[in-house]
């Protein structure tokens, strides 16, 4: 489409198996190629807490940061933020496209949406506690280059830390940061992204 002029999108996909798996190659074969022919794709990449190659299919994971908390319950939340950070050293791109490692995109559609997206960030949501909603990463979430700066921020990494430490979530944490960085998460949902409904 004519409107993606000069905007391109980097896709991070981020692992939650933390091992090589069938199912990241029928992934890869169903949906990450077919993007990837596209121009406007920067890179599509993998992120984890540890290293690995699926050699079925030629992925491997880019590893991030070795956690500063020792025991951590659950290493979303770091892995999410390090993800983010790396994003921007690693990609001059306005778009980040974050998405879980087991789901399913429809390309063409896809490329419809983001080729009409100038927002700030999008994605599929859910009402995980009353009157707190979420945006899942398994489901896929937008977020511009400049928002992704806001949830890094100085008094945004305190909350990151906190989340990290104790083990709260990639999601939870996410949405918090959010409401922290003045983004009320409901404003910015989008029901054609699949979420946990579907599962």
């Amino acid at each position: 489409p004519n409107n993606l002029t000069g905007k391109t999108l980097y896709v991070a996909i981020i692992d939650t198996e933390y091992a090589p798996h069938l199912f990241q190659c029928l992934m890869k074969n169903q949906w990450v190629d077919e993007l990837s022919k596209h121009w406007f794709i920067d890179k599509i990449e993998y992120f984890s807490r540890i290293r690995w190659t699926n050699k079925q299919c030629n992925i491997t994971t880019i590893v991030t940061p070795h956690p500063k908390f020792k025991d951590t319950l659950n290493p979303t939340s770091w892995i999410l933020v390090n993800t983010l950070k790396m994003f921007l050293e690693r990609s001059k791109s306005p778009y980040l496209f974050i998405v879980g490692d087991s789901c399913y995109l429809k390309v063409n559609e896809f490329v419809d949406f983001f080729s009409k997206f100038n927002g700030r960030i999008s994605g599929g949501c859910i009402e995980q506690r009353y009157f707190f909603q979420m945006l899942l990463i398994e489901s896929g979430i937008i977020i511009s280059r400049q928002t992704v700066m806001n949830f890094i921020s100085d008094s945004a990494m305190k909350t990151w830390d906190v989340a990290s430490e104790v083990g709260i979530t990639a999601d939870e944490s996410f949405s918090q940061i959010g409401d922290q960085v003045g983004l009320y998460i409901k404003n910015y949902a989008e029901n054609r992204f699949v979420g946990r409904e579907f599962r």
